[in-house]
């Protein structure tokens, strides 16, 4: 899909030749360069556009007194396709080393070319935004590159230390609530790191309750990156940013951070026990009449992709749907997923759409890599070998138990267009309702909240967390066992042993 962009290709005589220049009209320019003082996710609103007019009027007055046309020879550059509001904020993560690099990915031919932006930090990692245009993809890059300067910059003069006997008058949390190994494992040697008991030594943040607002004391391992800080504690579970989110305010960040919870619970939940979910029935996804549904689906089809949405909606009753990929090719995934959570159900597919999408944008793996990760299989231990494993097209029928289910017709619901607020207060009464606890990690750094975002990692102790070691996937987590029998799906839990062994696709 080609974004159109606001240029005019005019040409010049130079020696007898004709030289074309890439050129932006005098008014675009200016606008552009007015939008450019909007912080990136704080609207202005009617400041910004009444300097826009202010702009645009003024070179619109000078063509006039011209009487023709003025126009800005305009250097190309992918750059431009990141709007104007952003371009200070990148600039200044470039200058302080937290951004390495922009990138615009590209997909494999015959693929759906939708927005696509990679930003690189200095550890290799990278944060991406895929959307229907430009300005989301923007938005999803630039907050989600915050969220990792946040849990990976913390400052360990904000810590407390000791161990929860000694500060459960202060508040802490048990930090007990949060293992989520099984006593057969906890006695494997390998596992030693991992054992707990109340007077285990830790490094403490602060957090507050979504329900009571007060203030508690959290593992700062289970929220910040950094292993040389946190060496010498025992390691409650795997470090990743599940739970983690940015937004415009703490509400819209805890909402996204809850949803996220929510969404990876209810996947490994479905792929540890290998329950089969409804597949949605497409056609009654016109019911919605969404543009953005439409649009997405007409991509999938018009580029003839192996997919099937699915609706993997657990016991809590919030929507997550799965969209699994399937693709032939030598190299590429064999199998893909993209999930979305969230109380309004049409925006939950449009996310685990879009997420789908993401599958013909990964770089080819080589027979090599596969041969290589075969040979530690199933025990692989980071996302790059899960990579390599899923590119094993005989990896294929493992992830067939998903795909059998009965149709089902999925209707518009109540929280269609609902507000942030609403949301917040519904997933509360949600965890509530059923015995969990949930807090609050207010982790935003002073670039986040110079470009008006607050970052926030949510902890649910009770949901099933993601993991990617596959040697240390959680096996003694109540909810794993628990959730599918609330679910009427198995009429008794299935037993630890009876888990799915094969290494899931989540990539």
């Amino acid at each position: 899909m080609e974004t159109p962009f606001p240029y005019d290709n005019i040409f010049i005589m130079k020696n007898k030749d004709i030289e074309f220049l890439r050129t932006e009209r005098l008014q675009n320019y200016w606008e552009n360069y007015a939008r450019s003082f909007e912080p990136p996710f704080s609207r202005w609103g009617f400041l910004i556009e009444f300097l826009v007019r202010i702009f645009r009027n003024t070179a619109i007055a000078l063509e006039g007194l011209c009487g023709r046309n003025i126009y800005v020879k305009k250097a190309d550059s992918d750059f431009d396709r990141i709007p104007p509001r952003f371009h200070s904020l990148v600039n200044l993560l470039g200058q302080e080393g937290i951004l390495k690099q922009v990138l615009f990915p590209k997909p494999i031919s015959d693929w759906p070319r939708i927005p696509a932006l990679n930003l690189k930090f200095g550890n290799g990692a990278s944060a991406s935004g895929y959307a229907l245009d430009w300005d989301m993809a923007a938005t999803k890059a630039v907050a989600e590159l915050l969220e990792w300067s946040a849990f990976g910059g913390h400052e360990k003069k904000n810590f407390i230390f000791g161990t929860w006997n000694d500060l459960k008058s202060k508040g802490a949390v048990d930090p007990k609530r949060f293992i989520a190994f099984s006593e057969k494992q906890l006695v494997e040697p390998e596992y030693a790191g991992h054992r707990i008991n109340d007077g285990s030594k830790f490094s403490w943040t602060r957090c507050f309750s979504l329900f009571d607002g007060k203030e508690y004391w959290a593992p700062a391992q289970l929220v910040f990156f950094g292993s040389e800080i946190f060496s010498g504690e025992p390691k409650i579970r795997q470090t990743t940013t599940n739970g983690g989110a940015a937004g415009t305010s703490i509400t819209i960040a805890l909402v996204h951070g809850l949803l996220e919870a929510i969404e990876r619970d209810a996947l490994m939940i479905h792929w540890l026990n290998k329950i089969t979910p409804p597949r949605v029935d497409l056609e009654s996804l016109a019911e919605f009449n969404n543009e953005n549904i439409n649009k997405i689906l007409g991509e999938y089809k018009k580029y003839d992709i192996d997919f099937t949405l699915l609706d993997i909606t657990t016991d809590l009753e919030v929507p997550v749907f799965l969209t699994v990929i399937r693709d032939q090719i030598p190299g590429r995934p064999a199998v893909f997923l993209g999930a979305g959570a969230d109380l309004d159900a049409e925006s939950a597919i449009i996310h685990s759409l879009l997420e789908g999408l993401r599958a013909g944008y990964w770089r080819d793996v080589s027979e090599e890599q596969i041969a290589e990760v075969n040979k530690k299989a199933p025990l692989i231990e980071n996302l790059e070998e899960r990579r390599a494993y899923w590119c094993d097209k005989s990896r294929m029928p493992e992830a067939d138990f998903l795909l059998n289910g009965p149709m089902k017709k999925i209707k518009r619901n109540e929280f269609c267009g609902a507000d942030n607020q609403k949301k917040l207060e519904r997933l509360k009464q949600i965890l509530r309702a059923r015995g969990m606890e949930a807090y609050g990690v207010d982790c935003t750094t002073k670039a986040a909240e110079g470009a008006g975002l607050k970052i926030i990692m949510t902890l649910v102790p009770e949901l099933y967390y993601l993991y990617l070691n596959e040697r240390f996937k959680y096996l003694g987590s109540k909810r794993l066992y628990e959730a599918p029998v609330k679910m009427g799906v198995f009429k008794q839990p299935k037993k630890e042993e009876e888990m799915n062994s094969i290494p899931h696709p989540m990539l």
